[in-house]
């Protein structure tokens, strides 16, 4: 391991436990989990599931954020347009197997940030967020990927974020991460409990 990422993890352990970032950060893990447990793609037509994933940002999060900002203003044509039936059409494809490099992405609404946003949300087990420009800079410093070409923009650059942020996470979870963070996220959903929302244990 880099000492460029020893030194990074401490410093986020320490944030994660004397700093408010948790606190300030909790809207954003709260709407993905919600989303995450009420979306069943098995159960629930594209009418149903487009419904549920608009009113995803209607929901107060944290006492923070109605919905999630950077989604609300992801739309590619119209900013505030950033959902719509075929996106949940296209995100069908995912659920039924195909890698997201096959996808044919032109039509959907949202920008490929907001992209990133969603698959995440709903894919867990699969896709890491990568919502913001500028994380290959931050791999250039943790892995020293200088000699290698990373893509700025675009599919590709979400799809070349995967494998550094899933060496972060192996890296991460060698550490009691939960017992930093879990309690502050769960407490959302023990004052939310119409949302019917379970708490997370890991």
């Amino acid at each position: 391991m880099r000492n460029s990422f020893r030194n990074s993890i401490d410093r986020y352990l320490r944030s994660c436990k004397e700093s408010e970032w948790i606190s300030a950060e909790a809207y954003k893990f709260e709407f993905a989990n919600f989303v995450n447990n009420k979306v069943e793609w098995s159960k629930q037509s594209d009418d149903e599931i487009l419904e549920i994933l608009i009113d995803s940002q209607k929901i107060k999060y944290a006492d923070i954020s109605r919905g999630i900002q950077f989604i609300q203003k992801s739309g590619r044509v119209t900013l505030s347009e950033f959902l719509g039936i075929n996106d949940i059409q296209l995100f069908r494809k995912v659920y039924n197997g195909e890698s997201i490099e096959s996808i044919k992405w032109e039509g959907r609404t949202m920008s490929f940030t907001g992209l990133s946003a969603w698959l995440s949300s709903l894919f867990p087990d699969i896709f890491y967020p990568a919502p913001f420009a500028g994380i290959n800079e931050t791999c250039k410093y943790l892995f020293d990927t200088t000699k290698k070409k990373f893509p700025k923009v675009g599919l590709k650059y979400i799809v070349v974020c995967q494998k550094y942020m899933a060496q972060t996470e192996k890296i991460l979870r060698s550490y009691p991460v939960e017992e930093i963070y879990l309690d502050k996220l769960n407490e959302f959903y023990r004052r939310n409990t119409l949302l019917e929302i379970k708490s997370k244990d890991n």
